[in-house]
């Protein structure tokens, strides 16, 4: 396939357990709402996660309900992004993350059709986390990626960007609205303020919501924002030190 929607998801996490299999409203579960986002684009879906047995009810979960791909591959998300990318022949990759569950698939359908001449398309550093984190990534670019992590033996690759700058991959920066960036607004899923969060916005809006309807309405209630985004450097903190750890 040329190009594929691509959702990177794991079960165990530290800070929120199991956060891509909660209920998030009604029979709702995270992955349900990333999967719903993602038929938008209209892209082939694969659900992109690991051979450990506790990703076991994940894939059992997703195959029962929906028909998409699921492959099963390395620990390392760079090296199962390799891997998946050479299994269906992909070209392009949208990827998401299990993290960012409201994740604006529109970004996504303005930018896939359009003709790419860059290794990876991502965001603006000062966006907010969560809905806008965005990856465009060709096959070329994800080779030049796992080359480096075998180069250097890197184990944790959970944070992508150091990895981009280090494997000097061609890059093009998303340009987005400005309501979405500088905003003491986080609509990731990591801590379990987060989810508090999200269940709220879900309840309020639907799991289709519109990410600008979502950002304003954060906006002018600062009190609702204010319930997760103290986590904010909670956040950066952890990826300096992981950063800091590998030497990307």
């Amino acid at each position: 396939m040329e190009k594929a929607l691509i959702i990177t998801a794991r079960t165990p996490s530290s800070r929120l357990p199991s956060k891509i299999i909660k209920k998030i409203y009604k029979n709702f579960r995270t992955i349900d709402i990333i999967i719903e986002r993602a038929k938008k684009i209209n892209l082939p879906i694969i659900l992109a996660t690991t051979k450990q047995k506790g990703d076991d009810f994940l894939c059992s979960y997703v195959k029962k309900k929906y028909k998409i791909k699921i492959f099963r591959g390395s620990f390392s998300k760079i090296l199962r992004w390799h891997q998946c990318y050479k299994k269906y022949k992909i070209k392009y990759g949208c990827i998401t993350e299990g993290d960012d569950p409201l994740f604006n698939y529109k970004l996504y359908i303005n930018e896939i059709n359009k003709k790419i001449t860059h290794d990876v398309i991502t965001y603006p550093r000062n966006i907010i986390s969560g809905g806008q984190f965005f990856y465009i990534i060709s096959y070329k670019g994800i080779s030049k990626l796992k080359n480096l992590i075998n180069k250097h033996k890197y184990n944790d690759t959970e944070i992508i960007d150091p990895f981009i700058k280090k494997a000097k991959l061609k890059k093009k920066t998303l340009f987005v609205k400005k309501i979405f960036k500088n905003k003491k607004i986080r609509i990731t899923l990591d801590y379990p303020e987060d989810y508090l969060l999200i269940k709220k916005i879900v309840k309020k809006f639907g799991h289709i919501a519109d990410n600008e309807k979502i950002v304003n309405f954060l906006i002018k209630n600062k009190k609702l924002a204010k319930i997760n985004f103290f986590r904010e450097n909670d956040y950066l903190n952890n990826q300096d030190r992981i950063i800091k750890k590998w030497g990307v």
